[in-house]
């Protein structure tokens, strides 16, 4: 077989290769991409409940407060009834008016806590079912992964087999130039020449319809040892009746 020939083949191996692994390999991005939002779920749900845990702390805080000037209020009332004089009974009152004061705005300040604690509840249950909704998305990427590489793998195995046979046949140098132009243009390796104009001479890489230098045209149609690329896309370019030599 002749250098193309022996190219043509790896060519062939090597799309088989790359299509059964990019069936895995997008299913394990769809799989890291939902346990990254499931992790990105569960630090929202930590940080909303931290919050919900402080929110309702302030309450109770407030309500101990609350609790603690109504106590006093009362204590007033009692030592108001008991005065024995004016002086007492105006600066008894006196304190009693702002307590009571004060402990409207506290009453105020904990009912708008109520509602904070209350709209970070809810924000715990959304957060709860996000997590809850992204972890079954992972359990089913999971399950789509397993199965696609159960489905694949024997394949792949055998592909892989006959990609390293293939690749056995081409000099180390070459070898290293297809595979950069594999990892460039995705596995697209190799063109065909196309026949632009007979008449005229004129012939183009069938990736890139770029027309190929007629030196490098003639290279390609009887140089068996070394590979011709295009100028432009710098893929392998290599006419059709190399195909039938390869099968």
């Amino acid at each position: 077989m002749t250098l193309i020939a022996d190219l043509i083949t790896l060519h062939r191996a090597d799309l088989q290769v790359r299509a059964l692994r990019s069936r895995v390999d997008s299913a394990r991005a769809v799989l890291n991409s939902r346990e990254a939002k499931q992790t990105q779920a569960e630090s929202r749900r930590q940080e909303l409940q931290a919050l919900a845990r402080q929110l309702q702390a302030t309450m109770m805080n407030m309500e101990v407060e609350s609790k603690a000037v109504g106590e006093r209020i009362e204590a007033l009332r009692t030592e108001l009834n008991s005065s024995s004089n004016t002086k007492q009974y105006n600066a008894l009152l006196t304190e009693l008016k702002a307590l009571q004061a004060k402990r409207d705005e506290i009453d105020e300040r904990t009912l708008a806590q109520m509602e904070r604690v209350e709209a970070g509840k809810n924000d715990c249950a959304g957060a709860d079912e996000t997590l809850t909704r992204a972890k079954a998305g992972c359990a089913e990427s999971r399950t789509e992964l397993a199965q696609r590489t159960s489905d694949v793998g024997e394949r792949l195995t055998e592909l892989e087999r006959e990609r390293r046979a293939a690749a056995s046949h081409v000099a180390e140098d070459l070898l290293k130039t297809f595979e950069t132009i594999a990892q460039e243009h995705d596995g697209e390796t190799l063109a065909e020449i196309a026949t632009v104009s007979a008449k005229h001479r004129e012939y183009a890489c069938t990736a890139c319809n770029m027309l190929l230098p007629p030196a490098l045209v003639v290279r390609a149609a009887t140089d068996e040892k070394t590979i011709v690329q295009c100028p432009n896309c710098r893929r392998i370019v290599y006419f059709a009746e190399a195909t039938q030599a390869s099968a």
